[in-house]
């Protein structure tokens, strides 16, 4: 976006400046450290000159041999902790800011994860709606929704908001949200997740609905790639097999030297985008096979897919 808008001069000054100010700090951040080295190292030499001279000039007969031995000695043993000063005084600095993020991360506000209205059966009409939409899977009314900021203990800022929401969403339909970057397609679909605030309006989630979610940039942890798919979940064979199917993953494994046993992630075999959101569809695909297993008896398995733009880096032969 960058290079077709032609906006790199802009960005590569802000940058330069951004960079400047880190490169002026950690130049003092060196000049200071480099102080107090020099500083510290040389402070049991001054130490004993200091010592030496006041202690002359207190008794003015000398230094006998016995109390030099000994301060010597005394100072020689306050050497290493007088250099290893800096370096624990910087630490203690680190870990009292480590403290303060983690106490002030510890000290929000609870964030629900299910920020729907509380789940109703069938049978009944929430919040007065019709009931043709209290059948839906997801029904939106006038919903708001804000990611909060906090700010004090009793004041939270709207960072960015998504307002007056209408959204109805059936069994076995296809929808589809368009728009241009930013406008909140992505936020929409955390709204539905529960990671938004719901500050207005009517949200309501089926009974005994799954949410399965695939993120524009996939998350693949470090495992093997049938972990990665499972997430937890009980293996079974023939589901696995159509998920990986679906996905056209099945070239993938035979490329891979110990099929879907390879570790990938950090300390594994690298796949490429495409290659990591296709696992992540295959995850989300299989949500649907493991409710399925779960309500075998009840057969009422619900699954609403959200899909992050899943094709963004999947190769055009494949999608």
């Amino acid at each position: 976006i960058i290079k077709a808008s032609g906006w790199e001069p802009f960005f590569i000054e802000r940058i330069s400046k951004a960079r400047g100010v880190e490169l002026g700090l950690l130049l003092r951040y060196g000049l200071v450290g480099a102080a107090f080295g020099v500083l510290f190292m040389a402070l049991p030499n001054l130490l004993t000159f200091v010592s030496i001279a006041v202690y002359s000039a207190l008794h003015g007969d000398g230094l006998p041999a016995t109390v030099a031995f000994v301060s010597a000695q005394y100072i020689n043993r306050l050497r290493l902790p007088l250099i290893q000063l800096p370096a624990a005084l910087s630490q203690m600095l680190e870990m009292s800011v480590a403290l303060g993020r983690i106490s002030n991360f510890l000290a929000m506000e609870e964030l629900d994860g299910n920020d729907h209205e509380a789940s109703v059966s069938k049978e009944e009409t929430p919040m007065g709606m019709p009931l043709a939409k209290a059948s839906s899977l997801l029904l939106m009314e006038d919903a708001s929704f804000a990611f909060m900021r906090q700010r004090s203990t009793s004041e939270n800022q709207h960072v960015f908001e998504l307002q007056r929401l209408c959204l109805q969403v059936s069994t076995g339909e296809l929808v589809g949200v368009v728009g241009s970057v930013g406008c909140g397609k992505s936020s929409l679909l955390l709204a539905m997740l529960g990671e938004m605030r719901r500050i207005a309006g009517t949200s309501v989630l089926a009974p005994g609905v799954k949410l399965a979610y695939t993120s524009q940039k996939a998350f693949v942890e470090n495992a093997t790639l049938r972990e990665n798919v499972l997430f937890g979940r009980s293996y079974d064979p023939l589901s696995y097999q159509v998920c990986i199917e679906a996905c056209a993953l099945s070239p993938d494994l035979a490329l891979l030297p110990q099929g879907d046993l390879t570790e990938i992630g950090e300390m594994g075999v690298g796949l490429s985008g495409g290659q990591k959101q296709r696992v992540a569809l295959a995850r989300a695909l299989y949500t649907l096979f493991d409710e399925r297993k779960k309500t075998e008896d009840s057969g009422d398995s619900l699954v609403l897919f959200l899909l992050d733009d899943p094709l963004s880096a999947v190769d055009a032969h494949v999608g």
